[in-house]
């Protein structure tokens, strides 16, 4: 049952008909409840899988998601989790229906025009990761104080890690203490930097990162 706190001709809220009113980041937004019972095409069909494939690579990592794409959403009546589902559906989508899944070389959690992380290597050593970066002095000197924002997926789908506010840019390094189990999978690495006053945010640069072989 839809609402109208605001009187006869104010914003409703909730549902009227097949008509759904509600508050989205400050602004009065109606949409409208489709119903069909015709089948659903292939097409339809491979988008639907599409959907289900980016949410559940970006659902667990929704914190990270909202800083990412924070600046995406700037001055818009959509989400930062819609701007990230938008990216990934287009661009990180791999085979054809119904065997679609995450390209995660092409995929994206943090998109902004910050400096992007430059010459990213991975190096594991026992229990711990360490990311090393280039960091110039004069031409990064404007960017040194941005923070480091890091997030590691495992292959065997277990629940993956993030850093908000790791390492400055300017350091060139950040070590984290995972766990040698942990490390002895193969997992995904996706690194950004977050701007000394959260007001930017690079593209995130990814790695695909195994333990040598003794």
């Amino acid at each position: 049952m839809g609402k109208s706190p605001n009187g006869a001709f104010g914003a409703t809220n909730g549902k009227i008909g097949n008509l759904v009113s509600y508050k989205l980041r400050g602004q009065d937004v109606t949409r409208m409840v489709g119903q069909s019972t015709k089948p659903r095409s292939l097409l339809q069909l491979a988008r639907s899988q599409r959907l289900t494939v980016v949410n559940e690579f970006l659902k667990p990592i929704k914190g990270l998601i909202n800083i990412g794409f924070k600046f995406e959403a700037q001055g818009s009546t959509k989400h930062q989790y819609n701007f990230a589902t938008s990216y990934n559906m287009i661009n990180a989508i791999r085979g054809e229906y119904p065997f679609l899944s995450m390209d995660y070389s092409k995929a994206k959690v943090s998109s902004g025009n910050l400096k992007p992380v430059s010459n990213l290597t991975a190096e594991i050593d026992g229990e711990f990761l360490k990311l090393a970066w280039a960091y110039d002095k004069k031409s990064d000197f404007d960017v040194r104080n941005d923070r480091a924002m890091v997030l590691l997926l495992f292959a065997d789908n277990s629940d993956p890690m993030y850093l908000l506010s790791g390492s400055l840019r300017s350091e060139g390094l950040q070590i984290i203490d995972v766990g040698s189990q942990t490390l002895s999978q193969p997992f995904n690495l996706y690194v950004s930097f977050l701007a000394e006053d959260r007001d930017s945010v690079s593209n995130s640069e990814y790695l695909y990162v195994t333990k040598p072989k003794d």
